[in-house]
């Protein structure tokens, strides 16, 4: 005969309804698994739309296009993503966040480095060197969301919705930095400043080779050690003179 002891035990899960603790172990083993089943297959179709849009724009892709570069069904972009717009966005939001705490995470240390006496050159160094360091750096993937970047910045749909809330921070703080060391700069120079270094470094990481069969091979769309401090040159020169001109 069982103990009385034990019987009691027995008839107390049934009553309880709950799973033996090997049981619980092991539904949440099943979930574990299964949620990072989730996240590599959103990865994986977060690496095929990143590198289709990066070539071709959102509206030269499918998501069609997406989910045969994906290996998976349309089902399950839909499932994950609702449509296109929303892999589009998931897709500039994965690396947003971390290009832009990196921008301001560098513009905050060479605030404080600098002692209060800020140059042109130490803050647009600042705000340009974390893209550089990952292009070189970043892999493929870190590449065609910069191209893709390139692209997005000259269409309607960038500067709005989610997005900006990544990106505006990071610029505000380029702004602050650029008026305690243009102080007699008009606020609008200092905006059309932003303008022109970011239409100058999206070209920069953009896929357009043009340069190398202009310069009969002197330069190279990719070398980017090259274009960091000739960049950061340029932008400089450009900003003193807004910044000063009457």
């Amino acid at each position: 005969m069982p103990k009385p002891n034990a019987a009691k035990k027995n008839t107390s899960v049934k009553r309880s309804g709950r799973l033996p603790r090997r049981g619980v172990a092991d539904a949440a083993q099943v979930a574990s698994g299964k949620a990072a089943r989730s996240r590599k297959t959103q990865a994986r179709i977060l690496d095929a739309a990143e590198e289709l849009f990066s070539h071709h724009g959102i509206y030269g892709v499918s998501i069609r296009d997406i989910a045969d570069a994906a290996g998976v069904d349309t089902a399950l972009l839909h499932y994950h993503f609702a449509n296109k717009d929303g892999i589009y966005e998931a897709v500039l939001l994965r690396r947003a966040g971390e290009i832009n705490s990196a921008r301001t995470r560098a513009l905050d240390e060479y605030a404080l480095a600098c002692g209060g006496k800020p140059s042109i050159e130490g803050v647009v160094r600042a705000y340009l060197h974390p893209v550089f360091e990952r292009l070189l750096h970043g892999g493929r993937g870190f590449k065609n969301f910069a191209a893709l970047i390139a692209l997005a910045n000259n269409t309607e749909l960038w500067g709005g919705g989610t997005v900006k809330e990544y990106f505006d921070p990071a610029v505000q703080r380029l702004i602050d930095l650029l008026r305690l060391v243009l102080p007699k700069a008009r606020e609008e120079d200092l905006y059309w400043g932003y303008q022109f270094l970011s239409g100058a470094l999206t070209l920069s990481y953009s896929r357009n080779d043009r340069i190398q069969g202009l310069s009969r091979g002197r330069c190279r769309a990719n070398d980017y050690a090259a274009i960091e401090p000739r960049l950061v040159e340029w932008c400089v020169a450009g900003l003193r003179a807004l910044g000063t001109r009457h």
